[in-house]
């Protein structure tokens, strides 16, 4: 026995036979097995394996209560043209079991309850002076996702902030912001007027329909608006053209990308093997900014430039930015690179001879080939080994 029943709708992940990707599949004939029968949009029957489909959720119906609007595609074909975002409130269901929603500004329209969601109730953030907050639901004083600092608490739902970077202070309403989590991502959030990347589209898809004129997987696009409950939608500019787009397919475009051991990077320039779009993993760090790169799809290892490559979700960058490593006197290191003409070849392993200071460079004796002179080596340009000693001349 299974909890399906007839009449459920699902939406096809991958061609299969009678059905192609994104078409909704209505439960015909559940068997017990994991490929019943089901009916596609020509009324015609076929047996679909279980996973290649996706429940389709519906929201809970209950007149009264506030929805917001997450998408415009219903599964009967039914359109709506509350923008995405809209606060709505159900007045009454049709004999069909859709909704009759009116906006704040009066706007009545009938929607599938796929493309809304419950508003649960307002949880507000704790109140903690000193502490950071993420405003979720901008106003003219503060933009959704800046980092807020409380700085006075009068006791009200509405305390006084400071922007962490702007320096700007204004009253703030506890219900438009979250408590900043103590060591999240160190990825940069999106913002209003920054340029973001594509790294996927599949919830695009499923919330408001990924055309051909939206930008693709590894294209650039400009934020021009985040919206919706807790800034869940972004609008945002591709040649000319401005759509919505889900906020998990987006990630800020950084100028100045880092090497992360462990990290994740999406390709936005091919080379070396490598097409826009693909997911990698940084698996060796190097010198001059050209890292050894794996792709996540089927392990093809290769060097690429950093400026080929975006940080996104997923990797060790995700969670905490690695501390560059303490090198001291008698370190034993890999040379893994020289841009500044050292004696010191790629691949040789030597001792550090010279005291450390900060990030800059310090002398390395390798056995056989320097000692004293002409082996100055970056920092960034050494692999620490953890070993520390003397090595055979």
């Amino acid at each position: 026995m299974t909890t399906r029943k007839e009449g459920d709708k699902y939406i096809v992940k991958e061609n299969c036979t009678g059905f192609k990707k994104g078409d909704v599949a209505i439960l015909h004939n559940d068997d017990g097995t994991e490929m019943p029968m089901f009916t596609n949009p020509k009324g015609e029957h076929y047996w679909v394996q279980m996973s290649k489909l996706e429940r389709v959720e519906m929201a809970e119906k209950i007149i009264g209560r506030k929805y917001i609007i997450t998408g415009n595609r219903g599964l009967d074909g039914i359109t709506n043209y509350y923008d995405l975002g809209t606060e709505v409130t159900l007045r009454s269901i049709s004999p069909k079991g859709y909704g009759e929603f009116r906006s704040d500004s009066g706007m009545e329209q009938t929607v599938e309850f796929n493309n809304v969601e419950l508003k649960g109730e307002i949880k507000l953030a704790e109140k903690i002076v000193g502490a950071k907050y993420i405003v979720t639901d901008g106003d003219s004083d503060f933009s959704t996702g800046e980092i807020i600092e409380l700085i006075q608490d009068d006791g009200s739902s509405m305390p006084r902030f400071r922007s962490e970077s702007t320096g700007r202070t204004a009253w703030m309403y506890m219900s438009r912001i979250e408590l900043k989590p103590k060591g999240d991502s160190k990825l940069k959030k999106l913002k209003v007027g920054k340029k973001a990347i594509v790294i996927g589209t599949d919830i695009t898809d499923s919330r408001h329909h990924h055309t051909d004129v939206m930008a693709k997987v590894g294209q650039k696009v400009l934020v021009k608006e985040i919206t919706g409950h807790n800034g869940k939608i972004v609008r945002a500019e591709h040649n000319g053209i401005t759509k919505s787009y889900a906020i998990e397919d987006l990630v800020r475009v950084d100028k100045k990308p880092k090497q992360v051991l462990g990290g994740h990077y999406i390709v936005v320039d091919p080379s070396s093997g490598f097409k826009k779009g693909d997911k990698v993993e940084l698996t060796r760090l190097q010198g001059d900014d050209i890292p050894k790169v794996k792709r996540l799809s089927d392990g093809f290892e290769a060097y690429t430039h950093l400026s080929r490559l975006q940080p996104i979700p997923g990797g060790a960058q995700d969670k905490v930015e690695p501390a560059k490593p303490k090198f001291e006197t008698g370190d034993i290191v890999r040379i893994t690179g020289n841009t500044n003409n050292s004696r010191n070849k790629v691949g040789d392993i030597g001792v550090i001879s010279s005291s450390v200071i900060g990030d800059s460079t310090f002398t390395v004796d390798v056995p056989g080939r320097t000692s004293g002179n002409g082996n100055w080596t970056k920092q960034s340009e050494v692999e620490h080994l953890g070993l520390k000693g003397e090595l055979k001349k």
